[in-house]
């Protein structure tokens, strides 16, 4: 019924890493590369996470190449970091609580809210998922990671087309799925009165929570189609 193509994006999965172009603006750019390799003249585009904050910007820069959007538990990350840099932000214990589980020792109180400290720790915790499951992260690739980063985390993207009063220029329609317990939905409710054409779905709240794709993926497709 649909033809599907995934993607790792630039410094993911077996995708090379270079040392720049990691902002939405770039992602966006590979994307319509991709598209247009692949002959592919318009879609319906689908993102998790930080990728459902690409697929944005993707329609915003190219709205001609999107015939509809999907995001799943998009964050608005650079839209809404002043939001998750507070430290009464909803998502610093799951954050947290996860790190320690993974690490098998606490995080100190002081650091509990330091994206960077947290970040450099993931050079001591191996691959979860895909084809290098269980490898150590390369520790250039954590810092560029960073390097990416902390200009959005401290508010400093002001490069970006994407912000909060640009989803109005979106005219896609749009489906937004999220967990019931997502650390994201201030950004679920940004979206909600930003874009224009936005239809929603709300999936039971599950133990990884922002991670809805691994536990409910059958709930996704039955909302897709």
């Amino acid at each position: 019924e649909y033809r599907v193509t995934t993607y790792d994006l630039r410094g993911h999965g077996r995708s090379d890493a270079p040392g720049s172009g990691y902002t939405t603006r770039d992602m966006a750019g590979d994307l319509r590369g991709l598209l247009d390799v692949l002959n592919i003249p318009h879609a319906r585009v689908v993102g998790h996470s930080w990728g459902g904050d690409i697929v944005l910007h993707f329609a915003l820069a190219y709205p001609h190449r999107v015939s509809e959007l999907v995001l799943i538990e998009a964050a608005l990350l650079a839209p809404l970091a002043a939001l998750y840099r507070r430290e009464d932000w909803e998502g610093w214990p799951y954050v947290t609580r996860t790190f320690e589980q993974l690490l098998g020792a606490p995080i100190p109180a002081e650091k509990r809210h330091d994206l960077e400290y947290l970040v450099r720790l993931l050079i001591e915790i191996p691959i979860m998922y895909g084809p290098a499951r269980g490898q150590l992260r390369d520790e250039d690739v954590v810092m560029r990671v960073l390097e990416v980063l902390m200009p959005m985390w401290k508010g400093d993207d002001a490069g970006s087309e994407l912000s909060v009063e640009t989803l109005a220029r979106i005219p896609h329609s749009t489906l937004a799925i999220y967990e019931a317990n997502s650390v994201f939905l201030a950004a679920f409710d940004a979206l909600q009165r930003g874009l224009p054409h936005l239809a929603s779905a709300i999936l039971p709240g599950g133990k990884l929570k922002h991670f809805t794709g691994l536990e409910h993926p059958e709930l996704i497709l039955a909302h897709m189609k």
